[in-house]
């Protein structure tokens, strides 16, 4: 009981993580596709 429950949590974190840095990181490119959209625009 005590490895699979350390075992487990890692995993919730890594999964968090990458979720995380994912949104981080479509968010990022979000706001750089639409300042390039508004700079070529003008």
């Amino acid at each position: 009981g005590e490895w699979i429950r350390e075992g487990r949590v890692p995993l919730q974190t890594i999964r968090a993580k990458i979720d995380y840095c994912s949104y981080a990181v479509r968010t990022i490119y979000g706001a750089l596709g639409i300042k390039i959209w508004i700079f070529s625009d003008t």
